[in-house]
């Protein structure tokens, strides 16, 4: 009998035994199946995919805010309320940096950031989020200036994410993501009723 499922469901469901970093190598070898360059129609507008040329090549670290990163808590904060909070909710920017030095290493609330040389370039969050009454963890506030989005930053820090995440033995994984982030380049899924968050099955750990 056909499958009818969409590609996304179809590889997800063949994947969910395999590993975090099976899933990576996936993933990688699915994308190099993709044109470099093309240009794409959507309601009028056309958006050019940028080509490997294109791209930043940058080493990143991606590491916990808490520690020794914990200086940048105020450009995360920053960037925090300028690309989430200002003109969208009432939080002032003193709330976002107080609720910014709340973060952890075992425990949510965590915030990660991406570290090239000794400057922060891109953070994230993981927080808790009540979803039908039992709490989740959200992966959220995802934070990388303009100069970086062609460098691969917001997938490492969403992938480390999704690492602690499965470490700290979640089996669930929730996203709140703009228009801005493909999801499904990720194995997420899109959750009925709930405006852009989205949903990944942890895969279980391989024990061989």
């Amino acid at each position: 009998m056909e499958d009818v499922r969409p590609v996304r469901s179809r590889i997800s469901a063949i994947l969910q035994d395999c590993n975090f970093e099976e899933h990576r190598q996936v993933l990688e070898f699915l994308k190099k199946l993709k044109p470099q360059s093309s240009t794409v129609t959507r309601t009028g507008t056309t958006r050019k995919t940028t080509s490997a040329k294109e791209t930043k090549q940058i080493n990143v670290e991606i590491d916990y805010l808490c520690g020794r990163w914990m200086h940048f808590c105020g450009k995360v904060a920053q960037w925090t309320y300028d690309m989430h909070f200002k003109g969208k909710r009432p939080e002032s920017y003193e709330k976002v940096l107080t609720s910014t030095k709340i973060c952890y290493a075992a425990t949510l609330p965590i915030r990660l950031v991406a570290v090239s040389g000794q400057d922060c370039i891109g953070s994230i969050s993981i927080v808790k989020h009540d979803y039908e009454g039992k709490i989740v963890p959200l992966i959220t506030f995802l934070c990388v200036p303009s100069e970086y989005k062609n460098a691969g930053v917001e997938k490492k820090l969403i992938s480390q994410s999704v690492r602690i995440l499965k470490g700290l033995g979640h089996k669930d994984a929730y996203i709140k993501a703009d228009k801005q982030f493909f999801p499904e380049d990720m194995l997420f899924e899109p959750i009925k009723g709930q405006q852009g968050v989205f949903h990944h099955r942890i895969p279980p750990r391989i024990i061989s």
